[in-house]
């Protein structure tokens, strides 16, 4: 069971990195193209939700702070992406996320990891965070990009919590990741028509399919980590996703022409380590 969580895990750590590329790429409205994300998972949710079971009281009260933590999240990585560059911003908030998660984890759920295990989140986050050092005199460069990098970091681990606890709450997972799907891509079309009103269209139009295609990507790698974390420990999984650093920064490097060199191989290496340490 474990061996196919981790397999899953990095599946979904590359699919995640694919669409944060492709947010990151758009020289257009970002709203909007959160907006396009998150419509394929709500189209494909519709019909589902008439298949699938029922969700409890308590996976209700999960899945409506799942949807306040993933709408703050991505408000706070979309105004990351916009002070900083991608291989710089993307580090410091997942390679973050992993120990508040597993903090999180330990005073709330009572989920105590092995000295193995913990170890191995530690040198994971710290391999990732390594990845957006800068050596100058200014490291972070702006102050900004580190609030709101920081901020991305304690969302994406409020909103991993809330969606492990909801999936292991709802009747099976499988009802937890369709109505979250249908009810998170609701929230975006509608707040995008509000906001954007009369111009959504001319907004939309310039990156409609890149945006579509982005978002069953975002909707596999989304659905496929939540039912990971319904097999172990919230922190091992959540830490592992986290690789997603590594395809991230290759990306950056090959596509968005962002500089590479040998200190962030190294920190790659660190991360292959941490990885290595939780998967034993």
């Amino acid at each position: 069971m474990e061996s196919t969580a981790y397999g899953l895990v990095i599946l979904a750590a590359l699919l995640h990195a694919l669409w944060n590329v492709m947010v990151k790429a758009s020289s257009d409205d970002r709203f909007v193209m959160g907006m396009l994300l998150m419509t394929p998972g709500m189209v494909v949710a519709i019909p589902l939700l008439f298949v699938v079971p029922g969700l409890s009281a308590e996976a209700w009260i999960y899945m409506a702070g799942s949807l306040v933590f993933h709408v703050t999240y991505y408000a706070f990585l979309v105004l990351a992406f916009r002070l900083g560059d991608l291989s710089q911003v993307y580090p410091i908030a997942r390679g973050s996320a992993p120990l508040l998660l597993a903090l999180v984890a330990y005073v709330l759920a009572g989920e105590v990891l092995s000295p193995l295990a913990l170890t191995g989140v530690v040198v994971l986050s710290a391999g990732i965070t390594a990845l957006s050092w800068r050596w100058s005199a200014d490291p972070l460069a702006d102050p900004k990009v580190l609030a709101a990098a920081a901020a991305t970091a304690v969302f994406i681990a409020a909103y991993t919590y809330v969606d492990a606890l909801g999936a292991r709450a709802a009747v099976s997972p499988e009802s937890f990741i369709v109505w979250f799907a249908f009810l998170q891509g609701a929230t975006f079309v509608l707040t995008t028509l509000a906001v954007r009103r009369r111009r959504w269209w001319a907004a939309v139009r310039p990156q409609l399919w890149r945006g579509l295609g982005g978002g069953v990507i975002a909707a596999a790698s989304y659905s496929i980590m939540l039912w990971a974390l319904t097999m172990g420990p919230i922190a091992v999984m959540a830490a592992l996703r986290e690789t997603s650093v590594l395809f991230v920064v290759a990306m950056s490097g090959v596509y968005l022409k962002e500089p590479l060199g040998f200190r962030r191989i190294m920190a790659a290496t660190a991360i292959v380590a941490g990885a290595a340490l939780l998967r034993f």
